[in-house]
């Protein structure tokens, strides 16, 4: 008879996606003084972001306190900072994220960002469209926004 090989048979679709956000973020949970690895990890967060199913299972998996305190361990690091806010930014776009950003502190770690590096303009750009505005005001962002 015919034995039936690997190929025959129908296995589960791994979601690739999934795990490598799990990777990134076991990465980032293991190194979390180390700046290269928060800001490579937050670049690879922003780019498995992209799509949109991806956004949630990033919150899912804790990964928006994950960069929050990536943020806050690295202040002075514009490249952290930098990439923190990118991927803050593409997973707002989900309002459930938009939300736990914001409850989690998320807002004052970015005005802290453009109060820290005003001459990084990619950063002041990043920060500014942030879509949490109502929060930033009340944060007194307007100030540091105004100062730009």
């Amino acid at each position: 008879g015919i034995k039936p090989t690997s190929a025959n048979k129908a296995e589960p679709p791994q979601d690739e996606a999934g795990v490598a956000i799990s990777e990134v973020l076991q990465a980032m949970r293991r190194h979390p003084s180390g700046a290269t690895v928060q800001e490579k990890g937050c670049q690879a967060l922003e780019t498995l972001s992209l799509d949109n199913s991806n956004k949630e299972k990033v919150a899912q998996k804790g990964g928006i306190l994950v960069v929050l305190a990536a943020m806050q361990l690295h202040p002075l690091d514009a490249g952290v900072q930098a990439a923190g806010c990118a991927v803050l930014q593409r997973l707002a776009m989900n309002d459930a994220n938009e939300e736990s950003i914001g409850l989690n502190g998320g807002i004052p770690l970015i005005l802290n960002a453009l109060e820290q590096h005003p001459d990084d303009l990619r950063l002041q750009n990043l920060a500014v469209h942030a879509r949490n505005k109502k929060e930033m005001v009340q944060a007194g962002g307007v100030v540091q926004i105004i100062s730009i």
